[in-house]
């Protein structure tokens, strides 16, 4: 495959420095509570303009996978998951670590997080070419139906709330849609403000969403000291944190197996995420599982199922982002802006006159989920040591590095005012129980979707029978009927039937 062509760049340049860094990084704001990837990674994004194209995107990848595992780790040391992804995995892994078996714990989260991310990767390094060959016959229409399928899952496979889920979304909408008209240039939604023809920038969009938010989230909080130690972990040894074959054979291959194929399809849903694909593949594993009876009690079966479920999410979403432009998750969609800074645009043809960089950030997709298993043996036990920064030192510092990174990328004044009126905005809704994905892939996906409507419109003379005149479309049409019918409708009357 040209993809493997590409091996010898990515260990010939820095490349391989910068994963590690990225990885490093990731992991440390995915282990934090109240830190993210996605934070992580929207403060890098101002940094990428003088990063070579390649270290930028394997740098990305890194944080990407990195925050996904870091989040299990304080979930099954001290019961507080550093991300919403490993909720799931807390649940399991705190009850063996308060049975004295946190090294098992870490062990088979870290296990089933590489195989999860291998499997996932060489998934994508194989389904990347024949879909995108498949997407050489997409036309405008098509492309529209696309994006409409995933503004429909975006409003509802997020939040407790599918009316919130819209709410968001919409906002998300009508924010891309300020700035000069596509078609005739005419200002839109600018109120007679001349700054506000330039339009929102996503830059400035994700950090007020990300960044900001989380900072006045994290004002709230009263108590700003570090985490405490677990008790224990450190008189654990390099060995403790290996595998045995009576838990192997326990999980089994099928578990593993279900679990990485569930995070990978659900990672290509756009807006789906992390958190969704670790849900769907513990209740699989909880339904074909011999012993339901340990799930909720330290269940290891559980623990491989979400790990291996949230990591193969990963390269999953890398798919639609690279062929459609279309996110898959809040991290892809500003990994989206990095390509935007180093001139890349997504299609199919990106696979073909870019693989020069986009084949080591895929390969770095590889190699990426083995540092989480070689990492949890060497540094487990010293793990928790990170959780004893103060908040009150740590939240300053991340707030004057997301202004001046912005500043930095934009050298507009207008655009800081927007992305603390953003981010104002996003922590009140958040305080009510409002979604920022859906809010955010709104923003991304709102502009794409009008351009395609007008262009499909133009070509069909104004008549609607054009999105129904391709297989495509009517697929994507009917896969987002099905999405309201079932996630809409059915799903909320027996949720309502059995709470009754």
């Amino acid at each position: 495959m040209e993809i493997f062509k590409t091996a010898s760049v990515f260990f010939e340049t820095p490349a391989l420095i910068y994963l590690l860094m990225g990885y490093s990084v990731g992991f440390f704001f995915g282990a934090v509570p109240g830190l993210t990837a996605t934070l992580a990674i929207s403060l890098l994004l101002p940094l990428t303009f003088g990063m070579a194209p390649i270290n930028a995107l394997v740098t990305c990848v890194g944080i990407f996978v990195g925050g996904i595992y870091g989040g299990s780790v304080t979930g099954t040391l001290i019961n507080i998951p550093g991300a919403p992804a490993a909720a799931i995995t807390t649940l399991e892994a705190y009850q063996l670590t308060q049975r004295g078996e946190a090294p098992r714990a870490m062990c088979h989260g870290a296990l089933a997080s590489m195989i999860g991310g291998i499997v996932g990767a060489l998934l994508t390094l194989f389904l990347l070419g024949p879909i995108s060959e498949l997407s050489l016959y997409f036309k405008t229409p098509d492309k529209f139906s696309l994006v409409l399928m995933a503004v429909v899952v975006a409003m509802l496979l997020n939040g407790d709330s599918i009316l919130k889920g819209i709410i968001a979304t919409g906002l998300g909408l009508m924010l891309g849609s300020i700035g000069l008209d596509y078609f005739s240039s005419a200002p839109r939604l600018t109120f007679g403000i001349a700054s506000f023809t330039q339009g929102v920038q996503l830059l400035t969009v994700v950090v007020g969403t990300f960044a900001v938010s989380e900072i006045l989230t994290q004002l709230n909080v009263k108590d700003l000291r570090g985490v405490k130690d677990a008790s224990g972990i450190h008189s654990a040894r390099a060995r403790d944190f290996l595998p045995t074959t009576a838990d192997m054979r326990k999980i089994g291959v099928g578990n593993y197996l279900r679990s990485t194929l569930v995070g990978f399809v659900t990672g290509i849903l756009p807006g789906a995420g992390a958190s969704m694909a670790s849900l769907m593949a513990y209740g699989l594993a909880k339904t074909c599982s011999k012993r339901r009876e340990e799930f909720g009690k330290g269940s290891i079966e559980g623990i491989a199922a979400s790990e291996a479920a949230n990591n193969a999410m990963c390269p999953g979403a890398i798919i639609p982002m690279m062929l459609f432009g279309i996110p898959g998750d809040s991290v892809t969609a500003i990994i989206l802006g990095v390509f935007t800074i180093h001139g890349l645009i997504p299609g199919p043809l990106l696979l073909v006159e870019r693989m020069d960089l986009l084949g080591p950030m895929l390969l770095s997709m590889l190699v990426t989920p083995i540092l989480i298993f070689v990492t949890a043996i060497l540094f487990g036990r010293h793990y928790l040591k990170v959780l004893r920064i103060r908040k009150e030192f740590l939240y300053p510092f991340i707030a004057m590095a997301a202004i001046v990174g912005l500043y930095a990328a934009t050298y507009s004044p207008f655009q800081l005012v927007v992305t603390l009126f953003i981010g104002f905005a996003v922590y009140l809704l958040k305080n009510q129980g409002y979604p920022s994905v859906p809010f955010l892939l709104g923003f991304i996906l709102g502009p794409l979707m009008e351009t395609f409507f007008r262009s499909s419109l133009s070509i069909g003379s104004g008549s609607l029978k054009v999105f129904l005149t391709s297989p495509f479309s009517l697929a994507f049409l009917a896969i987002s009927c099905l999405f309201i019918c079932v996630m809409g409708f059915y799903l909320p009357r027996k949720m309502r039937e059995v709470r009754e």
